[in-house]
């Protein structure tokens, strides 16, 4: 499974108040199942922290294996975009990106954004 970013925030926001909630219940249910996170989710989480804050992100970011583009990937979020507009019914580029990185390796996306993903035909998608 690949975590958005949506995921990720509320992972931290319940390690803060020592309080787990369903991002916590969400990890331990996938057991021995890899989770995955984009390298745009990587990037969207990391905007959240200030300068001096580069080794607390990395630290709980560690814990995910990064999936990178590849020119498959490009082409793979190419028709998609392609799909959604004519349609009239885009997306923002990040998610191209992560819904196009879920195809490509056959894993479904963990969001609360279900709205936008579930445009997508094909990919498989996980609301928590």
């Amino acid at each position: 499974m690949i975590l958005d970013t949506t995921v990720l925030v509320d992972l931290q926001k319940e390690l803060r108040r020592e309080q787990p909630a369903a991002a916590c219940r969400l990890l331990e249910a996938a057991g021995d199942v890899p989770v995955f996170i984009t390298f745009v989710t990587w990037m969207e989480f990391a905007e959240g922290f200030g300068d001096g804050d580069r080794p607390a992100c990395e630290r709980l970011l560690s814990g995910f294996q990064v999936l990178w583009p590849d020119a498959d990937t490009a082409w793979r979020a190419a028709r998609v975009s392609r799909s959604l507009r004519a349609s009239r019914q885009s997306i923002g580029d990040h998610d191209l990106w992560i819904a196009a990185l879920a195809l490509q390796h056959g894993h479904a996306v963990v969001s609360r954004n279900e709205e936008r993903f579930q445009r997508i035909p094909g990919l498989s998608l996980l609301p928590y």
